[in-house]
Order: C-alpha cells, then structure tokens, then sequence
C-alpha cells in the first residue's frame, strides 16, 4: 500500500526527501523489496529501507540493448533511504548470469535528480550504472567489492558525497577502465574516500566529459588515482593523493584548477604528482611530499600546458631529472612563490626556468615522520611569513594556531607509519 502524506515545505530527512503531497513508501512494511518499492513510486516518493541486505532483482533491457538486472532501476525525482545507514542496509545484485550485473541502475531520462542515501552497494558486476539518467545522487554510501567496475556511466550526471569506494574491479582486465568510468558524463565527487581497488586506475572520464570535480576527496593506494581527458571543466580542491604507484592526476585537453591538495608518497614514469598535457590548469597552493620517478619530474610534468604553477611546496622528492619538468612549444604557464627543499635530484629540469619569487628553504612541517603537513609559526612557508601568500596546501598547524579539522585530519587518516619511510 502507499501512505499519502504531506510534508511542510523546507523540512528534509536526509537529502532530497519531497516537501509537498509526498508519499513515503516503507520496505518490507508496504513493499516486500526496494525493488517493487521504487517501481511504484513516481517523482517526489521517497522509499525508506529497514536494515537486512536486499537482493531481489529483475532483468530489464537498457537503452543500449543490453540486458541487466538490478536491485534498483532509479527513476527520475526518487528518493530511496536505507534507514539504518551503509553498515546494516546493502544492496547486493548477487552473481552477473545471463545478464549484466547492475546494482543500481540508472536509465530513465529526465530533469528531476534521484538520490539514494545510506547504503553498502555490492555484487557480481558493477556497482552503480547508467545510460542517458537523469541525474543521480548518492549520499553517504559504501560501494565496494564489485568484480567489474564501482560505477559506470554515460550521458548523465552523477554525484557521490562521503562514503566509500573499495575493493572493486578485481574482474577488470583492462585497468584503463578505471574503477569509476564515464562517457560524455559529468562527474561531481565530495568527501568520498577512493581506496584499494584492485590494479585499475581510480576515476577516469577520457570520453569528452561534460565535468569532473572532485573536492575534499582521498585517493589512497590506488595505481594511477584520476585520468581525464578532453574536460572543459576541471577541478580538483581540498584533496589528497597518497601512495597512489601509477601518479596522482593525469590531464590532457582540459581546463581547470588544482589547488590546496597533497601529493604524498606518488609515483609514476613522469609526474609522480601530477602529469598535465595539452591543457590549461592553475597549479596553486598544494603540497608535492616525499614523490617519485625514474624518470623525469618527481613532482609535476607540465607540457604544451597553459595556465600557472603557483604558491606550491615541492619537498623531499626522488628523481634522476627534475622535480618539476617544463616542455613548452608555444605555451607558456606562469610560475613563482613556489619552495623547493631537500629534492634528489634538480629542481627544474627541460625548460622549466625558476621563477624571481621561487625560494629554497625548508618549510618546517610540523610533523612529517607522522605526515602532518601542516607548518610551524615561523615557517617560511607560512601566510603571516610570506610575500607571496599562503605556500602549499596546509597554513600553520602546531602552535597557537590550527588549521581547518577537515582537511588535516583526513590526511592524519592515512597515516600508516610502516609506509612512511625513505625511498
């Protein structure tokens, strides 16, 4: 049955839940499955979940003419809550036969975006898919363990905010597909941790992408973190790139920003960091510590690259050619009130020229063998010491002063003190 009931405008469980004439439609009260649940509500419902691991599907065919079975084919303006959070409310789509294994799909076109909050998505194939959706929201969600991919999607917009993403695509043969893939998509990812999975690459959108914006995230031991390709809207703010074999960020063709976020522990052939062709990025107040490459620019490649490197701290980075490597044609990024310290290895290398306003001088981390990258008072490095500004991701951190909770500790989070050793 369907409870009608009407909710005073403004008033929101969770996100999204409609605010005017909604129905609330519960599992297993009213409907056995959050399957049969969303398939009778209409824009506006909102579908609450009781705890219990849900594994009911059906088998329907997509836009592409594949078929896939879901635990939930989303519809556009549904929301769909699992009342006691990710840790005792999953979604599992069970093993991928005769059909391809979705566990929440998206297919339906339409303006009016769906959210699903609070729940572990799990299974045989792929954890969220979709093709020409409306836009889809996830809130507070766990994806982790699907053999295939974490997320897959093209021609729509999705967001993930908090959670989790870990353990998935131990069956991906290819790691260029990424863990969470797009074509012709945008892609919005908020306190989400990207973590362990597998040997493929963590986000890649090298399919036109309408945007990929990825703000206080964590990649945390992934081959290379993020590959974007030909994006005109780039950003990546307030991140933390750690232990990541492949590098941190690979652009090509894009437009963007790269700013207050920490590169540690990243490797690579070039780039440990971050790697950028072709494209038009700002490069500002982030933190390259302790990266690596046997080849050329530890820290940051740059090539055929508009934009500017700025207010950067470039410390403890391994590599027979150049922290920082510059090969031009006709572009030209400006640079300065960037600091270098402790690198092995030059500094510059190919035509990267220092800049008047570049220092040499130790930026007097508060405590780098525990990874607190934050700066002590009298840190050159620091705002109140600086000509130039704020240097790096983190201001003054030990002392009378603090930075913001959420950026830090999220990186303090990562410390694992066997990892953190000398190259």
């Amino acid at each position: 049955m369907r409870l009608r009931i009407t909710l005073a405008a403004g008033i929101v469980f969770g996100v999204g839940l409609a605010a005017a004439d909604a129905s609330i439609l519960r599992v297993p009260e009213d409907y056995s499955s959050v399957l049969a649940a969303v398939d009778a509500a209409v824009s506006g419902d909102s579908v609450l979940v009781q705890p219990g691991t849900w594994t009911d599907t059906a088998i329907r065919i997509a836009p592409t003419g594949a078929y896939v079975k879901s635990t939930l084919f989303v519809k556009p303006g549904i929301t769909v809550l699992g009342l006691g959070g990710p840790e005792v409310t999953t979604l599992d789509v069970g093993p991928e036969v005769g059909a391809f294994a979705v566990t929440i799909t998206n297919n339906a076109p339409g303006s009016a975006p769906s959210y699903v909050i609070g729940f572990t998505i799990t299974g045989g194939g792929t954890g969220v898919g979709g093709y020409g959706g409306s836009p889809l929201e996830l809130h507070d969600c766990r994806i982790v363990d699907n053999p295939r991919q974490a997320a897959n999607i093209a021609y729509t917009r999705l967001t993930l905010v908090g959670g989790t993403i870990t353990g998935n695509a131990e069956g991906q043969s290819s790691p260029q597909w990424g863990c969470v893939f797009g074509h012709e998509s945008a892609l919005e990812l908020r306190q989400v941790t990207i973590e362990r999975n597998s040997n493929v690459f963590g986000v890649v959108f090298d399919s036109q992408p309408q945007s990929v914006r990825l703000i206080d995230c964590t990649f945390l031991d992934q081959t290379l973190a993020c590959r974007v390709w030909d994006c005109p809207d780039f950003v990546v703010e307030n991140c933390s790139f750690v232990r990541c074999s492949d590098g941190g960020i690979q652009v090509r063709n894009c437009q963007g920003r790269i700013e207050f976020t920490t590169f540690a522990y990243d490797t690579s052939g070039a780039g440990g960091g971050a790697q950028l062709s072709r494209s038009t990025i700002e490069v500002s107040n982030n933190t390259f510590y302790r990266c690596h490459t046997d080849g050329s620019a530890a820290a940051l490649s740059v090539s055929f690259t508009d934009g500017g490197v700025h207010n950067n701290i470039f410390t403890g980075c391994t590599t027979p050619r150049g922290t920082v490597s510059f090969g031009g044609g006709t572009q030209h990024p400006s640079t300065g009130c960037n600091l270098f310290w402790d690198n092995e290895g030059d500094d510059f290398w190919n035509d990267w020229v220092p800049a008047p306003t570049d220092i040499e001088a130790d930026p007097e981390f508060c405590n780098e063998t525990v990874l607190d990258l934050t700066l002590h008072s009298t840190s050159p490095a620091a705002s109140a010491n600086s000509a130039c500004g704020l240097l790096g991701a983190f201001d003054v951190g030990c002392g009378s002063v603090s930075v913001d909770a959420t950026s830090w500790g999220r990186l303090k989070n990562l410390y694992r003190s066997s990892d953190h050793e000398d190259r």
